[in-house]
C-alpha cells in the first residue's frame, strides 16, 4: 500500500479512510481496491444507516453500481429488444449536505432571518439507526402515503447532493407553469398503465403500440413523455398520494440521454439532459412550440447556439442579476460581443456553489421581474446609446474633476489658503481711514472678487459633478428601468413582457415554488424534504412570501455556499395563461387507479395495525413489534409485494 495508490483512490470521489480499507482487502491491488469500492455498496444500508462517521466536508463514495443510475441502466424497459450498454459511471460531481458544513457557512446569517426558513441550518441531519430497531423508511410507512389537506405532493429526490436531485424541484416548478403543463398533456396515451410500486421508482412497462408515434416514416418512442405525464398526473390537485419517486422519471429517460448523466459536472448540464429529452418527446407529440418553452439561442460569431440555463460561476456573481449577466453576456464590450438570438417562456439561472473561503460574495438581492430581453439584439443599439452617452458623461465628469483640482490646488499649495492670506495681508496694509492706500485698496477688493469668483466656480462645478454621479447612474447599462423607457422612446416601441419570478432552488432538497392563485396572484410556497426517523418530519411545507425568500437568497450568498442556487422566471402571459387545461382521459385513469391502490394500501395498514393492538392486549405478541411488519398471514397489499425484488430508492446523504 503506498500513498499514491491512497490518492488515486481519493481522486474518485471516495474518503482516505475507505481507500485504506480497500487497499487492505485487496493486498495493496489499485485495480482490485476500486473495483471492491464500486461493488460492495448496499442502498439500504448506505441510505439508512448511521453516517456519523461521514467526512464533514461531504466527499463520500458515489454510489457507483449500486446508485439509482446504474439501476435505471440494469433496469430498461424489457420491451426493449436492444440491450442497452453504457459505458462505466465515474463518480458524478456533488455537494453533499452536512450539517457541520451548513451550521459553519450560515453561521454569519441575518438574525432576521423568517422562521420558516430556520430549519435551513438544520435539515438533512444525518439519521441515527438505533440497535435493535429496523431504519426507518418513508416508502414503506403505509401512514405516510396519503397527502395532508394543507401540503402539495412532493417528487423526492432519488439522493440529495447529486445534481439530478436538483430535477425533482425543477418539475414541481415546471408543473406550475400553465403553457409547459398544456404542452405536457397535449398527447393522449391511449394508456398510462399503472404499477402498485410505481411511486417507489418501478417501471410502468407500456408496449410499444401505445407508446411509439410516427413522423415523417419514423418511428420514435414516447415512453418518457409518458412518465412525465404520470408526474404531472400525480402533482394535480386531485392526487391523494402524498409524494413519489423522482427515480421513475430518471429511468425513463431516452437511453441517450441517461448515458449522458454520469458526466455531468455542473447542474446546467443536468437541465440540459431533461430540457432536450422533453422538447424532443413534445416535438414528436405534435407540440409546435416545444423548443422555445426551454430552449434559448445565442448568436456568436454569426452562429446560433442553443442552452437550457444561464450559467453563473460564484466569482462572477454581482449585487444584482443584471451586473451578473452583464457580464456574463457583453463581457467587456456590448458592441463586440454574444446578443441572445431568442429567449425561452422560462428562463433558468443557475449560480455556481462558492466554496472559497478566500472569496467574499456579494450577497445577491433578488427582484420579483426580470428583463432578459435587453440582451437581445432588438435591445443593442439601445443599449450601445447609453454606453455611449455613459461615456460622455465619465468624460465630461473627468473634465470638471480635473478643473476643480486647478482651481483648488497650484504648485502643490491651496489656491484658497493664499488668498486668504492674500487678503489678510492686504487688509493690513491698506491702513484705514486717511492712512488708507488706495491702490493697495483697489488691490483687496480685486483678490476678494477673485476668492469669491473661484469660491463660486468650485460650488458650481462640485453641484454640476454630482448631477453627473446620478446621471451616469441613471445612464447605466446595469440600470434596466433606463434601458427600458430608452427602448421605448426609440421608434415608439412597446414595453416588452416581463419574466416573473416563479421558483428558488436553495438545495437539492430545499425549494420554493410559486403558483397562481384563483384571485390571480402568485402565492409562494416553501418545501423542504429531510431523510427522517418518522412519518412526521419527512418533509415539510408551508406558506411563505416573496420578501423572506429575497432575505433568505441575499443570506445564503453573501457567506460560502456548498450548493447551487437556481432561478426559474417564466414570461408574465404563461404564467398567468387561464385557459382551461383539460387530463387526458389517460391520466385520469391513472389518477383513479392511484387513489383507489392508495386507499386499500390504508385499510390494509388499518387492519394490521389493529391486528397487532389486539396481540398485544392479548399477551401473546411483541410488545415492541414493528406495526409496519408483514404477518405471514396477512394478504399483502400490491404496494408491498416486490419488497424485498428491487433496492428501495436511496433518500440520503452518504
Amino acid at each position: 500500500m503506498n500513498q499514491k495508490d491512497i490518492d488515486q483512490i481519493v481522486e474518485f470521489g471516495f474518503s482516505r479512510e475507505q481507500a485504506i480499507e480497500a487497499l487492505s482487502q485487496s493486498n495493496g491491488d489499485i485495480n482490485s481496491a476500486i473495483d471492491f469500492l464500486f461493488r460492495d455498496t448496499d442502498p439500504v444500508a448506505e441510505s439508512y444507516g448511521d453516517s456519523s462517521n461521514g467526512d464533514a466536508k461531504g466527499v463520500t463514495s458515489a454510489p457507483i453500481e449500486s446508485g439509482v443510475i446504474d439501476d435505471i441502466i440494469k433496469q430498461q424497459h424489457s420491451t426493449s429488444e436492444e440491450q442497452y450498454t453504457a459505458p462505466p459511471l465515474p463518480p458524478r460531481s456533488h455537494a453533499s449536505v452536512h450539517v457541520e458544513d451548513i451550521r459553519d457557512n450560515d453561521s454569519d446569517a441575518n438574525d432576521d432571518d423568517v422562521s420558516v426558513f430556520e430549519d435551513l441550518e438544520h435539515s438533512s441531519l444525518p439519521h441515527e439507526e438505533v440497535e435493535g430497531r429496523v431504519p426507518y423508511n418513508v416508502y414503506d410507512d403505509v401512514r405516510a402515503y396519503t397527502r395532508k389537506a394543507d401540503e402539495v405532493p412532493v417528487i423526492m429526490p432519488t439522493s440529495n447532493g447529486y445534481y439530478e436531485s436538483y430535477l425533482a424541484a425543477l418539475l414541481m416548478i415546471l408543473h406550475a407553469v400553465p403553457g409547459i403543463k398544456r404542452a405536457v398533456f397535449r398527447h393522449e396515451f391511449k394508456d398510462l398503465g399503472y404499477s402498485p410500486r410505481w411511486f417507489k421508482g418501478e417501471v410502468v412497462e407500456l408496449p410499444a403500440e401505445i407508446t411509439e408515434v410516427e413522423v415523417d416514416g419514423e418511428k420514435h418512442d414516447l415512453r418518457f413523455l409518458a412518465e412525465v405525464q404520470r408526474i404531472f398526473t400525480f402533482l394535480d390537485d386531485s392526487a391523494n398520494r402524498s409524494f413519489t419517486s423522482l427515480a421513475g422519471l430518471i429511468k425513463a429517460l431516452p437511453k441517450s440521454a441517461l448515458g449522458q448523466f454520469g458526466y455531468v459536472d455542473n447542474l446546467s448540464d443536468a437541465y440540459e439532459i431533461l430540457y432536450k429529452a422533453l422538447s424532443e418527446q413534445l416535438t414528436w407529440a405534435g407540440v409546435a412550440n416545444a423548443q422555445s418553452l426551454f430552449a434559448n439561442t445565442l448568436l456568436r460569431n454569426g452562429e446560433l447556439y442553443t442552452f437550457g440555463m444561464f450559467h453563473i460561476e460564484a466569482e462572477d456573481l454581482s449585487r444584482t442579476l443584471y451586473k451578473s449577466l452583464n457580464e456574463l453576456i457583453w463581457n467587456d464590450s456590448v458592441e463586440s460581443s454574444d446578443c441572445i438570438n431568442s429567449l425561452a417562456d422560462t428562463i433558468m439561472i443557475t449560480v455556481d456553489p462558492c466554496t472559497d473561503d478566500m472569496f467574499v460574495p456579494p450577497g445577491l438581492e433578488l427582484f420579483e421581474e426580470l428583463y432578459p430581453q435587453i440582451y437581445t439584439n432588438d435591445f443593442k443599439n439601445t443599449v450601445l446609446s447609453i454606453e455611449k452617452k455613459h461615456e460622455e458623461l465619465e468624460k465630461e465628469r473627468a473634465s470638471i474633476n480635473s478643473e476643480l483640482l486647478k482651481l483648488k490646488t497650484h504648485k502643490g499649495m491651496h489656491i484658497q489658503s493664499v488668498l486668504d492670506h492674500s487678503l489678510e495681508f492686504l487688509q493690513d496694509e491698506s491702513g484705514n481711514g486717511e492712512y488708507q492706500d488706495l491702490k493697495i485698496a483697489d488691490v483687496l477688493d480685486d483678490v476678494r472678487q477673485l476668492s469669491l469668483t473661484v469660491q463660486e466656480r468650485k460650488e458650481s462645478l462640485a453641484e454640476r459633478s454630482s448631477q453627473l454621479i446620478d446621471e451616469r447612474r441613471a445612464m447605466s447599462i446595469t440600470n434596466v428601468d433606463t434601458i427600458i423607457e430608452k427602448y421605448m422612446e426609440d421608434d415608439k416601441h412597446e414595453k416588452p413582457e416581463p419574466y416573473l419570478l416563479t421558483g428558488v432552488i436553495l438545495r437539492g432538497n430545499i425549494y420554493c415554488c410559486a403558483t397562481k392563485t384563483e384571485d390571480g396572484v402568485l402565492q409562494w410556497r416553501y418545501v423542504e424534504h429531510t431523510p427522517c426517523d418518522s412519518p412526521d418530519t419527512r418533509f415539510e411545507t408551508d406558506e411563505t412570501q416573496f420578501d423572506d425568500i429575497k432575505q433568505v437568497v441575499y443570506s445564503k450568498t453573501r457567506n460560502v455556499w456548498n450548493d447551487p442556487l437556481v432561478l426559474v422566471f417564466v414570461k408574465r402571459s404563461v404564467i398567468f395563461d387561464s385557459t382551461p387545461i383539460q387530463l387526458p382521459n389517460s391520466s385520469l385513469e391513472f389518477l383513479k387507479l392511484d387513489n383507489d391502490e392508495l386507499d386499500k394500501s390504508i385499510e390494509w395498514s388499518s387492519e394490521t395495525d389493529y391486528m397487532d393492538s389486539s396481540s398485544d392486549e392479548g399477551g401473546d405478541g411483541d410488545g415492541d413489534a414493528d406495526l409496519l411488519s408483514l404477518s405471514d398471514d396477512e394478504p399483502q397489499p400490491q404496494e408491498d409485494k416486490q419488497q424485498n425484488d428491487q433496492p428501495l430508492i436511496d433518500l440520503t446523504d452518504k
